[in-house]
């Protein structure tokens, strides 16, 4: 199947995107986008720059198209049967805190500074795991030289 939507922004300009399976065309360009590669490019012309944490790692990453749609999608078999939004799209479950994640950033009230701050803890939290485990090692040698 091949899906095509012409959408047209406040500041009158046009694309075109085409979708079959997991490759995404936009307006006439020669070069085709992975999911994510497109979900890049809609962030920039929708000038959102929406990352959340992953479920995993907790590090803030750029979103996928369909968070930065899900605020608008309503399939009554789907979006409100049972948990909200909780079987719209497979990616969505890579994140902590769907939807409440989304419609915080999308009306602005959570602070991506927090955000920032906690991913460099998390960040920071990895890197004193690797020195330790590089000193634990570092005196295993040392203790295996003395005898």
């Amino acid at each position: 199947k091949v899906f095509q939507l012409k959408v047209k922004f406040d500041d009158g300009i046009s694309h075109t995107v085409t979708r079959q399976s997991d490759i995404y065309k936009v307006d006439a360009d020669d070069t085709p986008l992975n999911s994510k590669e497109y979900s890049e490019w809609l962030q920039i012309t929708l000038g959102i720059d929406m990352k959340l944490p992953n479920k995993q790692s907790k590090k803030l990453h750029s979103v996928y198209s369909t968070a930065l749609l899900l605020p608008f999608y309503i399939d009554q078999d789907d979006s409100w049967d049972g948990v909200l939004y909780r079987r719209v799209s497979d990616t969505l479950g890579q994140y902590s805190d769907v939807p409440k994640g989304i419609f915080e950033y999308i009306f602005s009230i959570s602070d991506i500074e927090v955000q920032k701050l906690q991913n460099q803890i998390n960040q920071y939290s990895e890197y004193i795991k690797v020195c330790n485990s590089i000193i634990d090692n570092l005196g295993k040698v040392l203790d295996n030289y003395k005898e």
